[in-house]
């Protein structure tokens, strides 16, 4: 920078500082995090009656932001229209109403900046309980000296396929998985000569992929006496031939 005054004398100035002139536009984003966690929204995280959204913003703080839900197979609708917090941050509760189970996905656009970057998600509702039996232990609940004498099965019926079975017995843990609606774990011999007890109970417990849980008992005996014979004598002198 340099100033001339009305006499031509040149004077250069001093103290210059650079200037950047820079008219690239912030970047803007809108992210959504994962609904429930990890997409996956079981009847626990169902919060008084609603499912929480959330998310934050890059550079849109104090701006408004839509919400579009659209069902698997469905028709967008639009769920809402929010200002972000002044932090960036942002969340918005569902009523479950508009939510029954199935798979949705969920997109967050910025309405000031149209070309900002969108949030989406796409998640499934699942509140339904699975089904879970155990089979009666040894066909009756009733462990017999025979029957001690040899490895178990413990069986039952589910209707989350694929989901695993954790059953407990006498401190021990066993893992079966579902398949064609069935299930089953070995106890091994060891084990069941183990239980000398008079009764013990089985537990069985699964969770489905949406962290639904169901989970069952059943109370059985150990009974390994050998009854008791007696034989009369059928006259005196007794003859027996």
């Amino acid at each position: 920078v340099e100033g001339i005054d009305r006499a031509g004398n040149v004077g250069a100035a001093t103290n210059v500082t650079s200037l950047t002139i820079d008219l690239t536009p912030p970047d803007y984003a809108v992210i959504l995090d994962q609904v429930g966690g990890d997409n996956f929204v079981n009847a626990s995280e169902v919060i008084n009656g609603a499912v929480t959204i959330t998310g934050h913003t890059l550079n849109l703080a104090g701006q408004e932001i839509t919400l579009t839900l659209t069902p698997d197979g469905g028709t967008a609708v639009l769920l809402t229209t929010l200002t972000v917090g002044t932090d960036g941050t942002w969340s918005y509760s569902v009523p479950q109403a508009q939510l029954p189970d199935g798979t949705y996905t969920l997109l967050a656009q910025s309405v000031s900046q149209p070309t900002a970057t969108a949030g989406s998600q796409t998640f499934t509702i699942d509140t339904i309980t699975p089904t879970l039996t155990i089979n009666p232990f040894t066909g009756d609940s009733t462990l017999n000296a025979d029957e001690q004498a040899t490895a178990q099965l413990i069986t039952g019926t589910s209707d989350a396929e694929g989901s695993t079975v954790v059953v407990t017995l006498n401190g021990n843990t066993y893992f079966g998985q579902v398949s064609g609606g069935n299930w089953s774990v070995q106890v091994p011999q060891a084990d069941v000569a183990a239980l000398n007890g008079s009764s013990y109970t089985i537990q069985a417990v699964i969770r489905d992929a949406a962290g639904n849980q169901n989970t069952q008992t059943q109370d059985i005996t150990v009974d390994t006496a050998s009854p008791l014979l007696q034989v009369d004598a059928l006259s005196v002198p007794a003859v027996l031939n």
